[in-house]
C-alpha cells in the first residue's frame, strides 16, 4: 500500500469547570460551529456534536497526523477564549477528557442523551 489509510472514529466528552451550566442554549449552536471550524483546521471531521449545559459530546473522524490530546487541547483553549470574548467571562473547561473507541462487527455505536448513532465504517455515516 503506497498511502496511509486510517478511519479512526473517537467519541470525546469533556465538561465545564466544576460542571457549571455555562453552555447556554443561546450560544450552544455557535459554540458547536466554532469547534467544528477548529477541528477542520486540524484536518479532522466532526461527525456529530451535542451535549448539555455542563458538558459536550463530539464524535470525530481523527486525521492520522493529529494527536488526540493536541486536538482536545486546542478545542478547549480556543473555545474558552471564544466564549470569554462572547460575554461568558467566567467560562472554563474542566481538566481532562474522555476519548472512547468501540469497534464491533463493522459498526461504531454511541449512546448520548437517549439518541443512538450508528456508524457503518464500510458505507459511511447513518443516523
Amino acid at each position: 500500500m503506497s498511502r496511509t489509510a486510517v478511519d479512526l472514529f473517537v467519541h470525546i466528552v469533556f465538561c465545564t469547570k466544576k460542571r457549571a451550566p455555562y453552555i447556554h442554549p443561546s450560544i450552544e449552536s455557535r459554540l458547536h460551529s466554532y469547534l467544528v471550524g477548529i477541528a477542520q483546521k486540524r484536518k479532522t471531521k466532526i461527525l456529530r456534536i451535542n451535549g448539555m449545559e455542563d458538558h459536550i459530546h463530539i464524535l470525530i473522524n481523527l486525521h492520522p497526523s493529529v494527536a488526540l490530546s493536541d486536538l482536545i487541547k486546542e478545542l478547549k483553549a480556543y473555545s474558552t477564549s471564544w466564549m470569554k470574548k462572547n460575554g461568558y467571562s467566567i467560562f472554563a473547561w474542566q481538566r481532562g477528557y474522555g476519548g472512547f473507541f468501540d469497534f464491533k462487527i463493522g459498526q461504531f455505536k454511541v449512546r448520548n442523551g437517549g439518541e443512538r448513532f450508528e456508524f457503518d465504517v464500510e458505507f459511511g455515516v447513518s443516523v
